[in-house]
C-alpha cells in the first residue's frame, strides 16, 4: 500500500512516509474550518497533509495542530481555543448531516450537478471527461 501511495504521490513532488500511526482526524478537520474562517485554508490543508503523511506527525493533537496553524500564520492560541471549546463542531455536523441526506458514505466524494458522483481519488482526466460530458 505504501509504495502504491509513494508511486502516486511522486509525479506530483509528495513523499508518503508508512504510515504507522492513525490520528482520529476530526480535530483536524474542525481546524480547518478555522483556517478557512480566517482565510488560511489551503495551506492549512497543505501543511496538514504534510505533517501526517510526509513527516507522521499525530494530527488529531490540538498542540500539533496549534503549531502547523501557526507555521501558516495562523493565531496558535486563538486555533486552541476554538478547538478546546468546539467552536466549530456544529459546522463539521452540519456538513455530516448534510452527506448522510445525500447518502454519502466515502471520503472524497464529489458530487456533480447535483446528481452524479465520484467517489475516491482519481486522476485529474477522469474528472475533465466527466465534466465534459455536461
Amino acid at each position: 500500500m505504501f509504495q502504491h501511495l509513494q508511486d502516486m504521490g511522486s509525479p506530483y513532488g509528495i513523499t508518503f512516509m508508512d504510515i504507522i500511526l492513525v490520528s482520529n482526524t476530526r480535530l483536524s478537520i474542525e481546524a480547518s474550518e478555522y483556517a478557512k474562517a480566517h482565510n488560511r485554508f489551503d495551506e492549512f490543508h497543505d501543511a496538514v497533509f504534510k505533517a501526517y503523511f510526509t513527516f507522521g506527525r499525530d494530527i488529531g493533537q490540538i498542540a500539533v495542530l496549534s503549531r502547523i496553524g501557526q507555521d501558516v500564520g495562523l493565531d496558535a492560541h486563538d486555533l486552541q481555543i476554538a478547538l478546546e471549546t468546539g467552536t466549530y463542531r456544529p459546522v463539521i455536523e452540519e456538513a455530516r448531516q448534510e452527506a448522510s441526506r445525500l447518502g454519502i458514505k466515502a471520503a472524497p466524494t464529489f458530487v456533480l450537478n447535483d446528481r452524479d458522483r465520484i467517489v475516491g481519488a482519481h486522476p485529474l482526466e477522469m474528472f475533465r471527461n466527466k465534466l465534459k460530458s455536461y
